[in-house]
């Protein structure tokens, strides 16, 4: 009864009519046909105009987030971080417009060392996390929750003197004349100091950088080493003494997160034009 009810409810009206009057459906039908295709003319006409609208309002949007991205540029320095880095000329800087990875590129002897790292990659944080922090404060005495706030406070000042937002980078160091593996150090980015985060071998250099699904895929079984907090402390030494000699130091840490800020600022602002040209068509 109930499947025979809501096919009753789906069907046309004008059908439900002729069922019960012959003489009644026809008469709908003669009547109503003229006026719904009145009326779907008039709705039709009124999406369009309304789509145009929203076209240009659009479009007059970006062009005024342009105009104001634009003349924050012109206002904004290069930091010195990324000038000293580039004077420096220790690596070769391969930045492609459009294109979210920059890489970093220098030889050292008869090694070959690529540093990588991309412009949209955000800090994780985990929600489930986040709020069971937030509702450990929320369950404090009012008088410690006073005192944790402003000792972040505090602690945020401290913070603006330095850029303390991590970011990802990836070291592969290759010895092509020599043999087909390579080293991928997988590190952070942060206030002016790099750290080692693992330490990986690939028999293949290919793997290290995955540069197909044949690479994805052994990359993916491979072994990836231990943590690197768990080694011997004189190896973690060792091992980031041996980046430092290649040039991936103090002055790589502050270079990256700077960058990363003036690459995505000149993505933006190719993004809003892009954009407003599409919708300009």
């Amino acid at each position: 009864m109930l499947s025979l009810r809501n096919l009753a409810r789906a069907a046309p009206r004008v059908a439900r009519l002729s069922a019960a009057s012959p003489l009644l459906a026809r008469q709908t039908f003669v009547k109503v046909a003229p006026v719904t295709l009145r009326a779907a003319s008039a709705f039709s006409t009124a999406r369009v105009l309304r789509a145009e609208s929203v076209d240009s309002e659009l479009s007059a949007k970006l062009a005024s987030e342009i105009e104001f991205e634009e003349e924050v540029s012109k206002e904004e320095q290069m930091p010195a971080s990324i000038r000293d880095f580039i004077d420096q000329g220790n690596f070769e800087v391969i930045d492609i417009e459009g294109k979210e990875e920059v890489r970093l590129v220098r030889n050292f002897g008869s090694e070959k060392i690529t540093v990588s790292f991309s412009v949209t990659e955000l800090p994780y944080q985990d929600e489930e996390l986040a709020e069971e922090d937030q509702a450990f404060d929320d369950a404090e005495p009012a008088e410690v929750q006073q005192q944790n706030a402003r000792a972040e406070e505090e602690l945020e000042g401290e913070e603006d003197e330095f850029n303390s937002t991590p970011t990802h980078l990836t070291v592969v160091v290759e010895k092509p004349s020599k043999g087909p593996g390579a080293i991928s150090i997988e590190c952070t980015a942060q206030e002016g100091a790099v750290i080692i985060d693992n330490v990986h071998f690939y028999a293949d250099a290919a793997q290290a950088f995955a540069s197909s699904p044949e690479a994805s895929h052994a990359r993916v079984d491979a072994y990836p080493g231990p943590s690197f907090a768990t080694l011997d402390e004189d190896l973690q030494v060792l091992l980031e003494q041996f980046l430092e000699e290649r040039g991936v130091g103090e002055a790589l840490g502050a270079f990256v997160p700077d960058y990363v800020d003036y690459k995505e600022q000149k993505e933006y602002q190719r993004w809003l034009k892009n954009v407003k040209n599409f919708i300009d068509l």
